[in-house]
């Protein structure tokens, strides 16, 4: 008796993990609406910075977002940066490299459901060429970005941003270059995506 009880109460237990289980499995997915391919375009210029350099370049970046529905795991791939286009720039100049640059899901800003700021992402494999006063320098790898929303489930995109002081790490370039650098700048998003949490 004592033992069919024993095992009762484990299937039990066993079927509410499970419930549980799965239900945190179907919360924690996003899907983009429309998805496809999607244009940021800097609302003033992007400033690269480092010891005393500043050069300040209006962008361009065209990419895709996914519309599939994905999982929100650090780490997931949520698209791409394919090109970059860079208008004139202030105190020096600037090129890309490596393109495409994948663009990955790092964490939810704010709290669920209802609060949420933004959605915390990380363009990889990035390569900024800079120059300035004849010094090149190479800055890439990860950058930390953020995509704004507003409103509630379903959510709405608003600004994209490299927050200020978000590191670009040297790469290589010349003795004189800064060894360490940051970058910002602020991005309106067309076509405007609605981001649906499932």
């Amino acid at each position: 008796m004592l033992r069919s009880i024993k095992h009762a109460l484990l299937a039990a237990v066993a079927l509410v993990a499970l419930a549980v289980g799965c239900s945190t499995a179907v919360a924690a997915e996003f899907q983009f609406s429309p998805g496809g391919t999607i244009t940021g375009t800097s609302l003033g210029p992007v400033t690269f910075s480092g010891s005393g350099i500043t050069i300040t370049c209006p962008l361009t970046l065209r990419g895709t977002v996914t519309s599939a529905r994905v999982p929100k795991v650090a780490g997931t791939s949520y698209g791409e940066v394919t090109s970059v286009s860079i208008g004139r720039c202030s105190g020096g100049t600037a090129a890309v490299l490596g393109l495409p640059w994948p663009v990955v899901y790092n964490s939810i800003l704010g709290s669920l459901p209802n609060a949420v700021t933004g959605v915390s992402l990380t363009v990889n494999r990035t390569g900024f060429l800079l120059n300035a006063i004849g010094i090149e320098c190479l800055y890439g790898g990860s950058i930390t970005t953020l995509l704004a929303v507003t409103g509630t489930n379903p959510y709405t995109t608003g600004l994209y941003e490299i927050p200020a002081g978000s590191s670009a790490p040297f790469v290589r370039g010349s003795f004189f270059c800064p060894r360490t650098g940051t970058m910002t700048g602020t991005f309106g998003i067309s076509p405007t995506q609605t981001v649906t949490r499932i």
